[in-house]
């Protein structure tokens, strides 16, 4: 599985070194994507009627009808023409990855839809060993304490050095 923003360089990584891997759009981005038109459209001052258009938005995109997110959005393109053509580029946008954000199918096959808890595992097993102060570190350095960290954090510390030892 990759998680990506929508960014066309990460799905080009992933068709070239995950060509068969499921690939998802970050559901938080896809969220703030709603945020940015509802501002565009009611003002960013209007905060309870942006929150409102999201809300009554957003569980059509957390069921993967992306075909009712782009037609909410479209149905937006009342204002200037500088608003109508981001309804119009956020709409496509949507339409573009409509098969990276089918999140109800994703969800019932146990995919993470939200980079949350990949984030915060980095910031665990990495920030938390190398960031500390004055750490300077050449890559293979980093990545043999990585390596080690790693399986401590996943529970594969003892299996990696004794192997052949059998539970009791």
């Amino acid at each position: 599985m990759v998680l990506g923003d929508g960014a066309a360089w990460i799905w080009n990584i992933a068709k070239e070194y995950f060509p068969n891997a499921v690939q998802i759009v970050d559901y938080m981005h896809a969220t703030s994507h709603l945020y940015n038109v509802a501002k565009v459209a009611f003002g960013e001052t209007e905060t309870e009627v942006v929150k409102t258009w999201v809300q009554e938005t957003e569980p059509f995109l957390y069921d993967g009808n992306i075909s009712e997110v782009a037609s909410r959005i479209r149905g937006l393109g009342i204002y200037t023409p500088e608003a109508t053509a981001l309804f119009d580029r956020e709409a496509k946008y949507f339409e573009k990855h409509a098969h990276r954000m089918q999140y109800k199918a994703f969800r019932e096959k146990g995919y993470q839809i939200g980079s949350g808890v990949i984030e915060s595992a980095c910031k665990h097993v990495v920030g938390q060993r190398c960031k500390q102060a004055a750490m300077r570190w050449k890559k293979p350095g980093i990545n043999a304490v990585l390596k080690m960290r790693c399986l401590l954090k996943n529970g594969g510390w003892n299996k990696y050095w004794y192997p052949d030892t059998k539970a009791a």
